[in-house]
């Protein structure tokens, strides 16, 4: 199973010189903001690397692929994370540069989208891992990337609230569900990884070995049926 993580990582998507022209430091006006997402060079390298196929990894190889804490199984799956974060993350930014453009010039839409050039600009930079200490400053910038993040659904929401009138709600859902179940996918994997570092009794990083989906699904409709009351 730690062979299937490693037929992963053939390649780096992106070389770490070609991304020092990004600027790092968080925008303080809207026009530095809009100078940020729509940097010509910025462009043309997040779109070479959004064609690329991000490669998929299966739950198997997930529960099974290496025991928590285990060094040489953290350093695989941070050089996975470090080969598809890159692709995933250029391919959302791909559909905020496809908004329409009153829509994409709205503040708080524009922040979430330099938000994800922001993150696949230090991930892209973060060299290969290579040893335990390469996987622990891996292993904190990732958790700092999601603290970074945690509120783009609100971000979202008050942006589309204020388009509303500027993009058909056909357009706006397929944007939306593209976003949300990629930014899903993109958060359990990292998720995943932090969680790898604890050796919590009953887990294998966030997954639950003694889950019942019966159970889950009973929680669920008692909660649906507490907030219609």
């Amino acid at each position: 199973l730690q062979q299937e993580m490693r037929l992963l990582l053939v390649g780096r998507p992106l070389p770490s010189r070609q991304c020092r022209w990004l600027h790092w430091s968080q925008p303080q006006s809207y026009e530095e903001l809009w100078k940020a997402v729509s940097s010509f060079e910025m462009q043309k390298v997040i779109a070479n690397v959004a064609e690329k196929t991000p490669n998929r990894i299966t739950p198997r190889a997930l529960m099974y692929g290496g025991r928590p804490g285990d060094p040489e199984y953290m350093i695989t799956s941070a050089n996975y994370l470090l080969h598809t974060l890159p692709v995933r993350l250029s391919q959302r930014i791909r559909q905020f540069q496809e908004l329409p453009f009153l829509v994409g010039c709205n503040p708080h839409i524009m922040r979430v989208h330099w938000l994800y050039i922001r993150s696949f600009q230090i991930i892209s930079n973060f060299r290969r891992t290579v040893n335990n200490q390469d996987e622990i400053n891996f292993t904190a910038m990732l958790q700092n990337r999601l603290d970074d993040h945690r509120g783009v659904l609100t971000s979202l929401a008050k942006g589309f609230t204020e388009c509303k009138n500027y993009i058909s709600s056909d357009t706006m859902q397929t944007f939306l569900d593209h976003i949300l179940s990629s930014r899903l996918g993109i958060r359990m994997l990292c998720e995943h990884h932090i969680a790898m570092h604890e050796n919590k009794r009953g887990y294998i990083g966030i997954i639950n070995l003694h889950l019942s989906p019966r159970d889950l699904i009973h929680r669920c409709a008692d909660f649906a049926r507490f907030a219609v009351m």
